[in-house]
């Protein structure tokens, strides 16, 4: 039997999640402006994007970091991120506070 050969990406595309992190951490204050006018409905999907993709794409570079996966320009590119997310957290987290929901408030 014939064994087919896969294309496997090997390394995982950090350039590619370091940009979409830089993008959504940037808007934060887009999402603390226009906040108070959302919907309900609104708000609790940008809760819950946030919590499934955002936040999950980040705990991912966390651990290609941790695995020494970046390249010396992607590191310093991280921890200008964490540097983004360390400022922009208490806005995020003052969004989503109340009852835990993002529709909450």
């Amino acid at each position: 039997m014939a064994q087919v050969a896969r294309n496997r990406q090997t390394r995982p595309d950090v350039d590619y999640h370091l940009d979409y992190q830089f993008g959504q951490w940037e808007d934060v204050p887009e999402y603390a402006a226009r906040w108070p006018t959302m919907e309900g409905i609104d708000r609790e999907t940008v809760y819950l994007e946030w919590q499934g993709i955002t936040e999950s794409r980040l705990a991912e570079l966390r651990k290609w970091a941790e695995r020494d996966l970046l390249t010396p320009a992607q590191r310093a590119r991280y921890a200008a991120l964490l540097a983004l997310v360390a400022r922009q957290r208490p806005v995020l987290e003052a969004l989503f506070a109340g009852d835990g929901r993002a529709g909450a408030g």
